[in-house]
């Protein structure tokens, strides 16, 4: 079986396009633009978050429709992975 690799900054800005008239800027700005896509390999996205809190706030809060922007973005279901990168804190400060 061949693994499908993608390009995920391209997912992730077709993603934030397609949510900006669905929520808030303040929404957009607080909790999606400091998330980095780092991939999307055979219909698994890994989202990387600066911390723990802000990865189980998304999961508890936005879980279902972060995946249901980036299945409409991606044309395909996915899986969300989060991984926890606290590099990302240093680059939304």
């Amino acid at each position: 079986m061949v693994e499908k690799q993608r390009d995920p900054e391209a997912l992730w800005e077709g993603f934030l396009s397609s949510v900006e008239g669905e929520v808030s800027a303040h929404v957009v700005d607080t909790w999606f633009r400091p998330i980095h896509c780092r991939e999307w390999n055979d219909g698994t996205v890994v989202l990387e978050v600066r911390d723990h809190f802000f990865r189980d706030w998304l999961n508890d809060h936005y879980l279902d429709f972060v995946r249901d922007g980036l299945e409409t973005a991606a044309g395909e279901g996915v899986a969300i992975e989060w991984a926890v990168n606290p590099n990302l804190a240093e680059k939304t400060v």
